[in-house]
């Protein structure tokens, strides 16, 4: 089972990382270029053992644009991510989970593994509480890949997905090396 966390970093990176860190859990976290500078947590990610790809540079959908601004948005997602933490960036989740035969290219050619979800908690629709997003997440199955957000709403679920999920006897990624995980 494996958390993913989406559009950061943001104010809420820390205190994820925090939670993650109580219940041993390694997360997968896809950060925007443009939001990055060196005032985020990157190094307590990275320190936490956690591993950070790329959501492009800005949040746009990418099956609408030029190949050329495609592959602009995933190179400077990466560059200014490797930039910053000095580590290379090997994976990318297109934003909105779009993708078109463009998108796949340009990722491919700056050697980005694609990775999507096959469990949404709808953290980012703002009619869901923490106990609803706990509920959609904990119902994964084994072997999900669960989309979380960097939201306040999701650092209140985020303690009882992460129980749940080990009630319903789900195994959690401890170990980001055991990335890639499907």
């Amino acid at each position: 089972m494996l958390l993913t966390f989406d559009d950061g970093p943001g104010r809420q990176t820390e205190e994820i990382v925090s939670i993650l860190n109580h219940y041993h859990v390694k997360a997968l976290f896809f950060w925007q270029g443009h939001l990055l500078h060196h005032k985020r947590p990157f190094d307590k990610v990275l320190q936490s053992g956690h591993v950070i790809g790329t959501h492009a540079h800005h949040h746009i959908d990418l099956t609408k644009q030029h190949p050329d601004r495609v592959r602009y948005q995933l190179r400077t997602g990466k560059r200014e991510l490797e930039n910053l933490t000095g580590q290379s960036v090997t994976y990318f989740r297109p934003p909105y989970g779009k993708l078109n035969r463009t998108v796949r290219d340009a990722a491919e050619e700056l050697k980005l593994e694609t990775i999507l979800w096959n469990t949404s908690s709808y953290d980012w629709d703002p009619q869901m509480n923490a106990e609803l997003i706990v509920d959609r997440a904990s119902a994964a199955k084994p072997n999900s890949i669960i989309l979380l957000h960097e939201k306040k709403v999701t650092v209140q679920a985020l303690p009882g997905i992460i129980e749940a999920l080990r009630a319903n006897g789900q195994q959690l990624l401890n170990r980001s090396d055991q990335l890639p995980f499907f």
